[in-house]
């Protein structure tokens, strides 16, 4: 018999992972006393959802499944190495493509904030390969309505190297490069934003582009996934989002063609409940990037 699902939440007394992982497309782990997830859980070709939230004895991930959707590893207070293969997140593409409209890949890091360097490092290298595969997908298949979404969160304060262009604070203009958007490799777009901790929050990047003949178009990104760090205990740090902005629809193609300067405008509110009421705040965006993508990358 082939077990598809398996919830090992809250089971104090689990150590190591059973052998049947194989099959499985869903693996929850919450709450376990787990310290490392085996080497061979990379060969889990079918597994899609891997939870592992608030593991207090988990030191170390090795290479995951290609094709993971959902990975959540937040409140993991003793996490400190992640590992990454740039090889295996390569592969997939030809299903991914298949199945593109659907598709969403969401890898949480929330109040991790014992990775070394390197992990950190790690995670975002794997960001911007899923990034790049998804907006490939994307590319291929040139949906006219929604585009696929990608979201990681981790502790830090960095963004990435492979942001071409960031800058402290919350507001980001850039000039942008002739013909830019006319390359046939253009694919989309990366955002990134270093946030500081609030509890309940949204986080949106407001951008406006302005064309050749002075007009000016505006659009709203959010970042896809839920920002509500108070579920992973107290939290006092940092934490870089980074999140796919993909081509919606064939008129938006069309304004990107003739634009030649554009401004990013990152904001996230904090939402807080007073008797029921609610009441939003603003709260701080430290640093932000863009990032331009194409194929060549």
């Amino acid at each position: 018999m082939h077990v598809n699902i398996l919830d090992l939440r809250g089971c104090k007394v689990l150590e190591e992972i059973p052998d049947c992982i194989s099959s499985l497309t869903s693996l929850n782990l919450s709450g376990s006393m787990i310290k490392s997830i085996p080497s061979t859980i990379k060969q889990a070709s079918r597994l899609r959802f891997l939870y592992a939230r608030n593991c207090n004895c988990l030191q170390s991930l090795p290479e995951l499944p290609s094709l993971l959707k959902v990975f959540d590893a937040s409140g993991c207070p003793k996490l400190k190495t992640v590992s990454f293969s740039m090889t295996a997140l390569r592969q997939g593409l030809d299903q991914i493509c298949e199945d593109v409209i659907d598709h969403y890949e969401k890898h949480r890091f929330y109040n991790c904030l014992n990775l070394d360097e390197n992990s950190r490092s790690n995670i975002m290298d794997d960001a911007h390969l899923r990034i790049m595969r998804i907006a490939t997908a994307n590319y291929r298949k040139f949906l006219e309505e929604g585009s696929p979404l990608v979201g990681v969160v981790c502790s830090g304060s960095k963004i990435p190297k492979w942001f071409s262009y960031q800058t402290e604070g919350c507001l980001l203009n850039i000039e942008l490069p002739i013909n830019w958007s006319e390359d046939p490799n253009f694919l989309g777009l990366a955002l990134c934003a270093v946030v500081t901790s609030p509890e309940k929050s949204s986080l949106t990047c407001k951008s406006d582009f302005k064309t050749i003949n002075g007009e000016s178009h505006q659009f709203n990104n959010y970042f896809p996934y839920d920002c509500n760090l108070t579920r992973w205990g107290d939290v006092n740090s940092d934490h870089v989002l980074v999140w796919y902005y993909g081509l919606e629809s064939a008129q938006q193609f069309t304004i990107f063609n003739n634009a030649t300067e554009a401004s990013f405008e990152f904001y996230a509110l904090n939402k807080r409940y007073v008797d029921g009421v609610l009441f939003t705040d603003d709260y701080m965006v430290k640093r932000c990037g863009v990032s331009l993508l194409y194929a060549q990358d």
